[in-house]
């Protein structure tokens, strides 16, 4: 089951990048400050998929590596982009 979820996941997410990406170049001035923090987690979660990219097609892959891996710097960084989204989302939505 786990291929069939990878793509509906990666639809789910472009439409929601998406639509914050439009709302974010419809807005002027001072309302764009509230988009800081979408953009600085969308940057780490950019920056955590190239990760996770190396880890899962073996370009940077050490087995007998069992603490450190793509996969946890995958969810770190995630979670750190978690964090500026939900700054985001709590300034936005108050």
């Amino acid at each position: 089951m786990r291929p069939i979820g990878i793509p509906p996941f990666g639809l789910q997410l472009a439409v929601g990048l998406g639509v914050q990406l439009w709302l974010w170049r419809r807005t002027d001035g001072d309302g764009r400050e509230l988009f800081r923090p979408f953009l600085r987690g969308l940057g780490i979660f950019l920056c955590s998929f190239a990760i996770w990219l190396t880890d899962i097609t073996g370009v940077v892959c050490d087995p007998d590596n069992h603490l450190i891996t793509g996969h946890a710097v995958w969810h770190v960084l995630n979670a750190v982009s978690v964090w500026q989204l939900s700054l985001f989302y709590g300034r936005r939505f108050p």
